[in-house]
C-alpha cells in the first residue's frame, strides 16, 4: 500500500494484522522517496457550492496545489457557517484523492479569508485574480524570478467592481482565461494548468 505524509515523503508499506480490531504497517525497505516542490502554486476560490468546492479540491491534489484558501466575496452562493461546518468532510475529500492519485502531498486548507485579509498575507510573492474582463492573458514575464503565486478565482455569482478594484489596488494582476466564461472547478483547473506550466519553463 502507498504511505505519505502529505508533506513530499512516500513509501510503500504492507498491511500486518495484528488482532481483531488492530494492524500495523510494515515499511518496505529501499521504497522511500523524497518529494521536493520546484514551486508552490496557491489557490484562493470564492465560497460556492459544495460539488463545484469538492470537485476543485480532487483536482488540487492532481495539480500539486500547496495551499487552497476560501474567500468570503460579497456574492459567495455559500454561508461561511456551512463551509465552516464542512471542513472535516473536505479534508477527507483531499485524504482520498491523496490515496486514489499517490500524490506525495496533501493541500492545505487555509481557514477562510476575506479580501482585504488576502490582500495582507505573506504566503505567496505575487497574486493572479482571473476575471472575464480582464484585458490580458497571463504571459511567461508574470512569473519571472517567482516560485510561490497565488491564483484567485471568484465565486459563481461573480466579483463585484469595488472587490476587484481593491484587489488591483492591493497588488494583484488582472488576467483573463482563454475561451467563455467557466464554472468556479473548471476556471481554477485552467488557472492552475496555466501557472504550473509558466513556473515550469521559466
Amino acid at each position: 500500500m502507498y504511505v505519505t505524509n502529505g508533506k513530499g515523503l512516500s513509501c510503500v508499506g504492507q498491511l500486518i494484522v495484528t488482532g481483531k480490531k488492530s494492524a500495523d504497517i510494515q515499511f518496505i525497505k529501499g521504497t522511500e522517496k523524497t518529494h521536493i516542490r520546484k514551486f508552490e502554486i496557491n489557490l484562493a476560490v470564492g465560497l460556492s457550492r459544495d460539488n463545484a468546492f469538492e470537485t476543485l479540491l480532487r483536482q488540487s491534489v492532481e495539480m500539486g496545489i500547496s495551499k487552497i484558501i476560501p474567500v468570503s466575496f460579497e456574492n459567495s452562493t455559500l454561508s461561511t457557517t456551512i463551509f465552516n461546518s464542512r471542513i472535516d468532510r473536505f479534508e477527507r475529500i483531499l485524504e482520498t484523492a491523496v490515496e486514489q492519485t499517490r500524490a506525495p502531498f496533501i493541500p492545505e486548507i487555509m481557514p477562510l479569508h476575506t479580501p482585504p485579509e488576502l490582500i495582507n498575507e505573506n504566503f505567496f510573492q505575487k497574486g493572479f485574480l482571473f476575471h472575464e474582463d480582464a484585458s490580458l492573458f497571463p504571459s511567461g514575464e508574470d512569473f519571472n524570478s517567482i516560485c510561490k503565486p497565488l491564483i484567485l478565482i471568484g465565486p459563481e455569482g461573480g466579483i463585484t467592481e469595488g472587490e476587484v478594484e481593491l484587489l488591483s489596488e492591493g497588488g494583484f494582476l488582472l488576467r483573463r482565461l482563454p475561451g467563455n466564461i467557466l464554472k468556479v472547478d473548471t476556471a481554477c483547473l485552467s488557472a492552475s494548468t496555466i501557472v504550473s506550466y509558466n513556473l515550469s519553463i521559466n
